[in-house]
């Protein structure tokens, strides 16, 4: 099933690994359900933070360690 993303900007991210300038992306296609995705250009646009929204709530997260 194919998703909507859209860049929500940049922020800065701290990990137990450091501070990371990440570009957030957004899940943007079913206003009760979010994916938020955070990707750290100086680390080779890997994802060093994940979240999943749910009617508002973050029902999971998962942070680079």
């Amino acid at each position: 099933r194919p998703y909507r993303f859209a860049l929500k900007g940049s922020e800065v991210v701290k990990t137990t690994q450091g501070e990371f300038e990440a570009l957030r992306l957004e899940r943007v296609d079913d206003p009760n359900k979010s994916l938020r995705l955070w990707f750290a250009p100086a680390r080779g646009h890997s994802i060093i933070k994940v979240e999943n929204v749910s009617k508002g709530e973050v029902k999971l997260r998962m942070e680079l360690q």
